[in-house]
């Protein structure tokens, strides 16, 4: 039995990660600024340095579930096929044990 996929609900919950990426992108833009010259007196190549792991992260995670959800329907796609293979041969084994 197959699982109808809820467009509506996919496309919302896609919207609602870029609105909560984008505002963790613009608070750390902010933030940027608290650690400045004006603020704590960091260089801006410090203030890349602590700020850098956060896009990496970022960018990491989207590649790592990227290549689980690829290996996940790739499983799925296999099993499917294999149950596939499995029918076949109960089918082939049935008629070659009716025909005897």
């Amino acid at each position: 039995m197959k699982d109808k996929i809820n467009s509506n609900r996919l496309f919302i919950a896609s919207c609602i990660a870029l609105i909560v990426t984008a505002i963790s992108f613009a608070l750390r833009a902010r933030l940027e600024t608290v650690f400045g010259p004006d603020g704590y007196g960091l260089t801006q190549e410090e203030i890349g340095w602590a700020f850098a792991p956060a896009f990496w992260g970022f960018t990491l995670a989207m590649i790592i579930f990227m290549m689980l959800l690829f290996l996940a329907q790739r499983m799925k796609i296999g099993l499917e096929q294999s149950e596939e293979e499995i029918d076949v041969y109960i089918t082939l084994k049935a008629e070659s044990e009716h025909l005897d």
